[in-house]
Parts: structure tokens; sequence; C-alpha cells
């Protein structure tokens, strides 16, 4: 703070601010239909009412004329404008200002504002917390020692006399030389340290999760919210933490947090990730199909059928390298495959939050390509999903019964959800009726994977429960969506082949047989296929040549 001998103004020195302003008074009448507009450092719009020019007198036996922009502030600030034309130099250390061309110093003053009482507000929204916030100043000033001791359980037994360690963290940076006096979150094991000791510092409080150096308060409404931040704010005082206001948001209904929008609701993408990933311009090279891939597995947990849908696009990734750059073959199904990702992103699941005391369940499902599975817990609503998995079979895994892929399925998405599944009753769900008898069976007639399967099922539940096809809302739906490309019956071939078989033409040639054999066909273009329909069944009579093909269609979508 330095005072002015001609205005007798005081005047705060802020380097951070681009311009020179003085408050509202000044100007001859308010009038904010200026078109200057200046932001904070928060992006808050600040309004302007013209401009001032001053003549000031800092004890620098010169005078300095400046025309000062008039704003909605309290006190006046000069600026980086106004310290870059006179060439002044603030010395941080020593409290003055230094004059680059006299080298004379003139000697100010440290405020005791802080960030919250100073003349631009940085509180983000509106400021019905202001005062809840503004008891704890030392929490919003970095330059103000913690009032209160800060509780420790390291205790010096041994005084040690050599020099401080504080000057070997010394680091070169663009403007000096600069020391560490708090551990930096670069060095490899401060992530952890400091989540276990913020862990400490907000325990017993069940309305607060911590992530990292972000702190989550989940309240039910405004009146609950107050009293649970000011507990926040009392314990971060108490351990000498501080806050950086600018970054605060304060009594909102949804937030932003780690890539996701929180709600009452529960959690979903980001609305602006989401619209980024929609216009996403169709790749020409590898290297721009990555990113796309990367840019929505981000969102994979929200995503059901992401392993059925991304497939014939990771086909095409196939021995690329890094920053391969080879044009992208598109076809018809590829297209598809891109156009299915952008609508899955758009109408991406809202996955509800889990309680401990909630009912969890997991659906599996599995086709010829590839397995999945949801999460649910149990609400007054019915189930809703905690989170989606799927991923591809590998080509040995794709010659599984279709008994060994469910039950990979199940193994599969234990293992993926195991930190959430540990400790917990859950219901296993299927919609292959064989595997509710997985743990009754005698265990010689399960194969040695089988049985290792098992057996880590069985760590964490042996109740598995059948469901209807009709009734398993995977939303992966794999067997479902398999049935769309199962191999063509060549019906015609059929009939042609019925034509020429010796067994078909023998009973035809009977007079009293069990079955009632009738040409029919499928559409008024096609050959006519004898068919059974003595038990109001219509039974195609499948020729010899025709069986084993017809078998491994039906068994491939077959889910006793």
């Amino acid at each position: 703070m330095l005072a002015d001998k001609v205005c007798k103004l005081k005047f705060l020195v802020d380097t951070g601010a681009d311009v020179s302003v003085l408050p509202k008074h000044f100007a001859p009448k308010a009038d904010s239909s200026n078109e200057l507009l200046l932001l904070a450092a928060n992006g808050t719009k600040i309004a302007t009412f013209g401009k001032k020019r001053l003549t000031l007198d800092l004890n620098l036996r010169r005078n300095f004329t400046w025309s000062f922009i008039i704003a909605n502030v309290n006190q006046p600030i000069i600026g980086l404008d106004f310290l870059k034309h006179y060439n002044l130099l603030v010395d941080v250390k020593s409290g003055c200002l230094i004059d680059g061309i006299t080298k004379l110093t003139t000697q100010g003053k440290y405020t005791n504002r802080d960030s919250l009482t100073s003349g631009i507000s940085i509180l983000l929204g509106d400021s019905e917390f202001y005062n809840i916030l503004s008891q704890f100043q030392d929490l919003t000033n970095p330059s103000q020692p913690t009032k209160n001791k800060v509780p420790t359980k390291i205790h010096h037994f041994i005084e040690t006399t050599g020099q401080p360690d504080i000057p070997k963290t010394a680091i070169t940076t663009p403007f000096g030389l600069f020391e560490y006096v708090y551990m930096p979150f670069g060095l490899r094991n401060a992530g952890q340290t400091f989540q276990r000791y913020i862990h400490q510092v907000l325990s017993n409080l069940d309305f607060c999760i911590p992530y990292f150096d972000d702190i989550l308060i989940a309240s039910n409404n405004v009146e609950q919210h107050k009293p649970h931040l000011k507990q926040v704010f009392e314990r971060l005082s108490q351990h000498g933490l501080k806050l950086n206001p600018s970054k605060c948001v304060l009594g909102k209904k949804s937030v932003k947090f780690l890539g996701c929008l929180i709600t009452s609701e529960g959690v979903k993408p980001l609305p602006e990730k989401v619209q980024a990933i929609s216009d996403f311009p169709k790749p020409q090279n590898i290297s721009e199909l990555k990113r796309f891939l990367a840019m929505l597995n981000f969102y994979r947990r929200f995503l059901p059928n992401t392993a059925q849908t991304q497939a014939s696009l990771h086909e095409l990734l196939k021995n690329s390298k890094k920053n391969d750059k080879r044009p992208v073959l598109w076809t018809d199904l590829t297209t598809e495959a891109f156009e299915k990702c952008k609508a899955d992103i758009a109408n991406a699941a809202t996955l509800n939050f889990h309680s401990p005391n909630q009912q969890l369940s997991i659906m599996v499902d599995a086709s010829d390509s590839a397995i999945g599975s949801v999460l649910h817990t149990t609400t007054s609503n019915g189930q809703q999903p905690l989170a989606f998995y799927s991923r591809k079979l590998t080509p040995s895994e794709r010659k599984y019964s279709t008994y060994d892929r469910e039950l990979l399925a199940i193994y599969a998405t234990i293992k993926h959800f195991r930190h959430l599944l540990e400790g917990q009753n859950f219901i296993i769900f299927t919609d292959h009726r064989p595997l509710t008898f997985a743990f009754t069976k005698k265990s010689d007639s399960s194969s040695p994977r089988q049985l290792r399967y098992l057996d880590f099922i069985a760590q964490f539940s042996t109740d598995i429960r059948h469901v209807s096809g009709s009734k398993n809302v995977v939303a992966d739906t794999l067997s479902r969506i398999n049935e769309v490309h199962l191999p063509k019956i060549d019906f015609s071939a059929m009939a042609e082949a019925q034509a020429s078989d010796e067994e078909l033409q023998a009973i035809l040639g009977k007079n009293e047989l069990s079955l009632f054999l009738k040409p029919l066909s499928t559409d008024p273009d096609s050959s006519k296929l004898y068919c059974d329909v003595k038990q109001n069944k219509i039974r195609p009579y499948i020729p010899e040549i025709f069986r084993k093909k017809v078998f491994l269609v039906l068994h491939n979508i077959s889910h006793p």
C-alpha cells in the first residue's frame, strides 16, 4: 500500500492487475454504459464508468500522471500498465517500490486485506456463504500464518544442528530461484502421502469426500450445507491448510469434477465434452482414430456395449504404430460403428451413487465376440446402474462353449468391480440357467479352468440367479446384437437339396407317417420347402448336407 501526497489517496500496488483503476465514486455519474469491460481473475465481469486523469506524488522526487479507469471496485489500484510505463519495480521482500530510472525507493505497507475483503471479490457465484468463509480469513490468505497451532504427531527427540534442508529444494524458473516450503505434488509419493493426510484431517465427516487437494461436500439442502461448510473450514484452519477462493464452488446443485457432472440424480459426462465428441470429424488417419477412441473411452463406464460397438474400429488399429499417419480405409460397417459411438455418448447413462446399505447386483451376458455386464444398486426407484463393463474376447476365448463364456463374463466382471464388491453381499444374474447349478454340481464334471473361475467367484458370492433373456437388461445386450449378424441360410439351395434328397423322397412315398409334410415358402418369390405342420408348428425338413450348418447357427444363439 502506497500513499499519494497530492490526492491524499492510498493505492494498492497489484502486479497481477493489467490496468490501474479507481473506485466508482470518482465518476461524475454512475453510468455503466461504457463499452470497456474488465474481468476479475475468476472471470467475473466488472463494470466501468469512464476514465479519470490524476497526478500522483509517490515520494520518488517526480510526479506521475496517469489515466485511471473508473470501475466497480472499493480500492484504488496501481496496476501493471502504470508500473511498466514508468519503469517501477516492486520489491516484495522489502515492501518497497523502486524507481528503475533514479534508483530511489519509497517504502510501502503490507495490508492485512485478504482476497475476500479486497476491492474485487473472487468468490464465484452468489455470495450467500461469504459470511461463513470470512470467519476463516487465514484460510484464504497464503502469506498470513495460521493462528492455530497445527497438530502433529512428529516430535524431535534429537535436535539437529546442521544446515536447513529447504535451500536444497531450490529450482530454477524464468523468474529466478525458488524454494519449496511445502511438499510439491510432483514427487513420486506426494499424491498418496497427501491423500492419507487429508483423510485424517476430514475424518468422521461422512458428507465430505476428499480427492487429493479437492474436496466435495454433499448436503441435502442449503440450510444443511452451511454447517457442513463451517465444519470443513474449521478442520482445515486447525491443520494450517489454505484455500484458493477462485477455485471454490459453494452452494451449487451441480459441480464439474474429474471430467464429470455431479448432480443430485447421479454422475454423467460433461455436456461440453459430449458435444466435442459428437462434433468430432471423421478420422482421416490412424492417429486421429486413436484420438477419437481415447476421448470416447474416457467415459467408457457410462456406455453400454462398448466392446461390441467399437470392435470394427479396433480392427483398423491392428499393427498400428505411434503417430501412424496411414489413411483409414472406411467401410459401411466401420462408418456405422463410428456414428453409433457418437450416438452412444450422446445418450450416455446417468450413473447412480452407491450407498453401503443398498443391495448390489451384477447382470452379465456373453456373445461369440464379447462379454459385458452392468453393476446395479437397488433403490426406491428400482435397479439403477452404477457402472458398465465390457471387453472383446480373445481368439482362444471365442472357442469357449456358451457355458464357459457366461462363466468368464462373471469372473471378469467381479475382477473389474472388485473394489466395489469386496466385502459386500451381491447377487449375480445371468440368462444361462446351467450356471445357477455351478456350485451344487459335482466338481468332477468341471474342467480345471472352470474350477479356477468358480473358486475365485465363490470368494465374493455364490448367489447366482437366472433371469430370462427378455428381462436381462445388461446394456451390452450382446447376444441380441449378434442375432443381426447371424450367418444366413440359403433356402433356395435347401429346396434344391430337398428335391434330390433320397431320404425325403422315401418319406414322401410312404402312406402312413407320423409326419404331415407340406410344401411351404418363406416368401412369394422363394422356392417351396417341405415342412411338417402336424403339431401346428412349422418344422422344415433339413437335408443332410445342411444339418451341421443349421445346428451351428441355432446353437450360437441358444441360451438354455
